[in-house]
């Protein structure tokens, strides 16, 4: 009678052992609690940064039409300011869906002077940001709103860098 026997090669083992792999587990969860709050945040200043990028564009249109127009109201063929801002400008980002649009709130422009908003889009990926919404002004005064709420300085100067 003839016993087959298995040959293992001593401290050859195969597969991993629980211990092991609750150690990569841990390693990657983490890894995980790191990177994903700092890969959410690079993300959100990235779309704050080319909202603002559109809003500043949107305020060099706004000079331009009033050099051309002696007013921020209408050209002067009496057609609104907001149907002559290129559409590229009245979102951000230009192309695809809007994550912010363009707002000129209602008697925000005069003859002299004038406030635009580049605001989350509601329900969008920013509605909720800390930032809210940008402004600017004729006069190049920055801000932010949030919630209805003008922001503070420090909000402001955070967001706007």
């Amino acid at each position: 009678m003839t016993h087959k026997v298995a040959f293992r090669l001593p401290g050859r083992r195969r597969g991993f052992t629980l211990i092991e792999a609750l150690v990569v587990l841990a390693v990657i969860a983490l890894l995980a609690v790191i990177a994903l709050p700092n890969y959410t945040e690079h993300v959100a200043r990235s779309r704050r940064a080319e909202a603002r990028t559109q809003l500043l564009q949107v305020a060099q249109f706004m000079q331009r039409f009033h050099s051309a127009n002696d007013t921020y109201q209408q050209d002067r063929a009496g057609s609104a300011v907001y149907g002559q801002v290129p559409a590229a400008l009245r979102q951000s980002p230009p192309d695809g869906a809007p994550i912010y649009t363009l707002e000129i709130p209602p008697g925000a422009l005069s003859a002299r002077t004038y406030e635009v908003r580049m605001v989350p889009v509601s329900g969008g990926p920013m509605a909720n940001d800390k930032c809210g919404a940008f402004i600017i002004n004729a006069r190049g005064v920055r801000g932010v709103e949030v919630a209805g709420v003008a922001g503070t300085v420090a909000l402001r100067d955070s967001c706007w860098k």
